[in-house]
């Protein structure tokens, strides 16, 4: 699981979606799972006192790396994370 967590939590974090691509290790998985997976905080989590919360499932093969970002609908990107799997795992 992704855990994504944002606090304080604004009605606009609720509503925008965010994208998720998932790298895989093995370049035989990666043509199955090359499109991003578009998801929001209503799909995957809730609202929890002042802060977002979202557990977003993983697939089960090795990962080399996520890459997941947020947008607003007309007004671009909010932010962007990369992260990669540490050497020899």
């Amino acid at each position: 699981m992704l855990a994504y967590h944002k606090e304080p939590c604004a009605a606009e974090d609720l509503r925008e979606r965010f994208f998720l691509r998932v790298v895989p290790a093995a370049v035989e998985d990666l043509a199955a799972h090359d499109r991003p997976r578009g998801f929001d905080y209503r799909e995957h989590g809730a609202q929890l006192g002042a802060a977002c919360v979202a557990l977003v499932p993983l697939p089960e093969y090795a990962i080399a790396g996520l890459r997941t970002d947020q947008f607003i609908s007309g007004e671009g990107q909010l932010w962007e994370v990369e992260i990669e799997a540490p050497a020899g795992e």
